[in-house]
């Protein structure tokens, strides 16, 4: 669920309430410091509710169908390529997200702010016992396949930029290696 906390951040259709979306966003960071998982939970779904998703989750319905991946794998190799794409649409969403982690933006650009917050996420994957696209099974030839099934995903509309298929497969073969820019 914690991909769903940051999805709604950057969803078109997101709450303008900003206290309710960054309270939910929050949460995500202080996971494992908090004594109820349910609060978080509850407040997840209540952002993906009222916001819808977006690419993300796109990419990782294709993955859960043709290679077995589990979507909650899925959207955590998946989200921080997809925050990288999407990073210049709401950069001071994702500035907000480095704060979460504890990171330090002032000072910085908002565009900077956001590039830590990015980093914080695929910092947070690279811990986890996640293995990248590859180790699925996923190849370079099967980009396509997948690119044209998250083509199909509901929530791409509503994701913080439009996506083609082309920009689906450079997401895809970044996530075979999850591998940041730079």
């Amino acid at each position: 669920m914690a991909s769903e906390r940051v999805e709604f951040l950057k969803a078109r259709l997101r709450n303008t309430n900003p206290s309710i979306s960054v309270e939910r966003a929050r949460l995500v960071t202080q996971f494992y410091r908090i004594p109820s998982i349910e609060s978080p939970i509850m407040l997840a779904g209540y952002a993906f509710t009222s916001a819808s998703l977006g690419i993300s989750r796109c990419m990782a319905h294709p993955l859960g169908a043709m290679y077995h991946v589990p979507h909650g794998v899925g959207n955590a190799i998946c989200l921080p390529v997809v925050m990288e794409f999407n990073m210049g649409a709401w950069p001071e969403r994702y500035a907000d997200i480095a704060t979460f982690f504890g990171e330090d933006v002032s000072g910085l650009s908002v565009l900077d702010g956001a590039r830590k917050g990015v980093e914080c996420v695929y910092r947070l994957v690279e811990n986890l016992p996640i293995q990248p696209l590859e180790h699925w099974g996923v190849t370079l030839q099967s980009l396509d396949q997948l690119a044209d099934e998250a083509m199909k995903g509901g929530d791409r509309p509503n994701n913080a930029r439009m996506t083609t298929k082309e920009d689906f497969i450079r997401l895809y073969t970044k996530a075979l290696t999850l591998k940041k820019q730079g």
